[in-house]
């Protein structure tokens, strides 16, 4: 529960191999026009390839993309800052 809190004020998720053995997950939700949660962007790779630095890597495009197209939803990102990703949490 702790790192599912974690994901949710960063805005972003990790499966480090929870959901299927040997493969690991960057996701980032897609808001809607009123900020709600309606899908999520993703890149997934076999463990091997998705090392914790590689998946640090891919967290910023993974976050631009679902950014992009939460924006042609009508989303409209608030104005505070960008959190910084914390190292320790993935």
């Amino acid at each position: 529960m702790r790192r599912m809190r974690e994901y949710a004020l960063l805005g972003y998720a990790f499966d480090l191999e929870e959901n299927e053995d040997r493969i690991r997950c960057v996701a980032a939700p897609v808001r809607d026009a009123s900020g709600t949660i309606k899908a999520a962007i993703s890149v997934s790779s076999a463990a091997q390839y998705m090392d914790d630095e590689r998946m640090q890597a891919l967290t910023k495009d993974v976050l631009w993309a679902a950014e992009k197209i939460s924006r042609e939803l009508g989303w409209e990102a608030p104005s505070a800052p960008v959190r910084k990703i914390d190292q320790k949490a993935a």
